[in-house]
């Protein structure tokens, strides 16, 4: 009696270390799970945030390629500007020049017209003198 009381201890020691193992290996399979849960979640955000940060950059990229191709654009408008107001003002000065010219020349025929009299006035009072 005293054996099968101590068999049947050591039995149910045994089941229970059997049991206590169970216990053990169902808690380890559940922790793991869990802990692979939490990691495709932290996964997922970092691959959350890196699209995020991403998209920031090509937005910050694309505004500065804007900004560049405005720029360039502005330049070149300025510099139309530029060529078209001095093709205008060469036209200006060129009228001008020529306008001048015609009154400069007007005044020269002005001038000669009114010694030719004169000269002539005087000849023919040196004539009548004469």
């Amino acid at each position: 009696a005293i054996k099968r009381g101590k068999d049947a201890r050591k039995q149910a020691d045994v089941e229970k270390q059997e049991k206590l193992k169970a216990i053990t290996k169902m808690q380890a399979v559940y922790r793991g799970k869990v802990t692979r849960k939490e990691v495709k979640e932290m996964r997922e955000q970092q691959e959350e945030a890196a699209t995020k940060i991403q998209a920031i950059k090509r937005g910050k990229d694309a505004r500065k390629q804007a900004d560049l191709e405005k720029q360039e654009k502005l330049k070149a408008i300025t510099k139309m500007q530029a060529v078209y107001r001095g093709k205008v003002t060469r036209k200006e000065v060129k009228e001008m020049r020529e306008q001048q010219e015609e009154a400069a020349t007007k005044i020269q025929a002005i001038k000669r017209g009114k010694d030719a009299r004169k000269q002539a006035d005087l000849e023919k009072q040196e004539k009548l003198k004469a």
